[in-house]
């Protein structure tokens, strides 16, 4: 017999890391965090974000999935809708690096997508 694999069992990360953040701003008022993947204290759409099937769609490698632009203006739509005190509602991914198992956030934030309520 012969047994092989053709996927690899032992992956090395890619060495750029990504958070998903979600913000919501009310008029006048300062960005406030909605989301953030892997925070439970900023957890609104962890349900909807954190499974298998969608995940793929945000998850970055070296650059934006295919699927982000309208996985995101599909999404902001939503948190808009949801939300009728924000009047503004961004994504954006925070590059990350993981030390001794901690996710530290580096403050980089790449592949922004905003929306503004009355915006489609």
């Amino acid at each position: 017999m012969r047994f092989s694999q053709r996927w690899a069992l032992f992956q090395v990360a890619i060495g750029t890391l990504h958070r998903l953040e979600i913000e919501g701003r009310v008029l006048g008022g300062p960005w406030q965090p909605l989301f953030r993947a892997g925070d439970p204290a900023h957890a609104a759409t962890r349900r909807l974000l954190e499974q298998e099937r969608v995940r793929g769609a945000w998850d970055p490698t070296d650059g934006p999935m295919y699927q982000y632009p309208a996985l995101a203006g599909w999404l902001t739509q939503r948190v808009l809708d949801d939300r009728p005190e924000l009047q503004a509602v961004r994504l954006r991914f925070e590059k990350i690096v993981i030390e001794d198992g901690t996710v530290r956030g580096t403050g980089v934030y790449v592949y922004p997508f905003g929306r503004q309520r009355g915006t489609r």
